[in-house]
C-alpha cells in the first residue's frame, strides 16, 4: 500500500493486520475520539516504509502499534514518530509488543511520552523473548522510559540518543527468561531519569561494545547504568565515558 507525499491518513477505529502488509509513504494519524490503531497480530510482517506517524501533540488511551501474539515481525524503516502522548498514569505504550520482533532503522522518534509503564512496551508468555534491534535512528526529547519491559532483547546500532527524560532503556526478568541489552555504537547524551540515565537493569545482561555516553545523570543512582538487583550484569568492552 502507498500513501502519496503529502497525504495525511486518518485511523478512526482498529485497522486489522491479517498478512504480511507494507505501507509506504505519507503520514498517518488518529485522533483522541477515534482511537484508531494496528492491531499487528497472528505470526505476520507489518513494515513501514518512509511514514510518519504524527501524534499533533494530542494525548492517547492506547497505543498505535499494538502487538498480541508472538513472532509477528513490526519493521519500522525510515520513519518519524512524533509528537504522540499516552494520558498520564495510564499503563498503555505508543507501540506494545508480545514475543515478537522490532526493528528500527534509520528513524526517528522525538516529542513523545509514555505511558505509566513507557513508550514501546514489551511483554510476553514464558519462553518468549521481545527482540528489538535499533540501527542507525534518532531517538530525541521523549518523557518516560522509550523501550521498558520484560524478556527483552535490545540490540543498538549506531544513532542518536538524545535529551529523553525517563530512562532510555528499564529492562527486567520475566519468569525465568532475563532482559539482555547490546550496545554497539551510538551517541548517548543528555539522558536523565531518577535511576540509570540511560539503562536500568533488574535480573538482565547489558554488554557495551562502542558508544559515546556523556552528560547522562540521575538523580538518585546510576547516571548511565543502574543494576536493581544483584543478578543483573554489566559487561564493558568499549566505549567512551564521560561528565556522567
Amino acid at each position: 500500500y502507498e500513501i502519496k507525499k503529502g497525504v495525511t491518513v486518518t485511523l478512526v477505529g482498529k485497522i486489522t493486520v491479517r498478512g504480511n502488509i507494507t505501507i509506504t509513504g505519507g503520514t498517518i494519524r488518529t485522533t483522541p475520539a477515534a482511537k484508531g490503531y494496528f492491531d499487528t497480530g497472528y505470526e505476520y510482517t507489518f513494515t513501514l516504509n518512509g511514514v510518519t506517524i504524527d501524534g499533533e501533540g494530542n494525548e492517547y488511551s492506547g497505543p498505535i502499534i499494538d502487538n498480541g501474539n508472538p513472532k509477528t515481525i513490526i519493521n519500522l524503516n525510515r520513519c518519524t514518530i512524533k509528537d504522540y502522548k499516552i494520558k498520564k498514569n495510564n499503563r498503555d505504550g505508543i507501540i506494545e509488543l508480545y514475543g515478537s520482533a522490532l526493528n528500527i532503522t534509520n528513524s526517528t522518534i522525538t516529542g513523545c511520552t509514555g505511558g505509566a509503564l513507557g513508550m514501546i512496551l514489551g511483554d510476553a508468555g514464558a519462553g518468549s523473548v521481545n527482540k528489538v534491534k535499533i540501527t542507525s535512528s534518532n531517538i530525541t526529547d521523549n518523557k518516560k522510559v522509550v523501550f521498558s519491559g520484560g524478556s527483552m532483547d535490545i540490540t543498538i546500532d549506531g544513532g542518536t540518543f538524545e535529551n529523553n527524560d525517563g530512562s532510555l532503556i528499564a529492562v527486567r526478568k520475566l519468569y525465568s527468561t532475563g532482559s539482555m541489552v547490546t550496545i554497539n555504537g551510538g551517541t548517548f547524551k543528555n539522558n536523565s531519569a531518577k535511576n540509570g540515565g540511560v539503562i536500568s537493569s533488574g535480573g538482565s545482561t547489558v554488554t557495551i561494545n562502542g558508544g559515546n555516553f556523556t552528560n547522562n545523570s540521575a538523580t538518585d543512582k546510576g547516571g548511565v547504568i543502574y543494576n536493581s538487583t544483584a543478578e543483573s550484569r554489566v559487561y564493558l568492552y568499549g566505549g567512551y565515558f564521560a561528565d556522567n
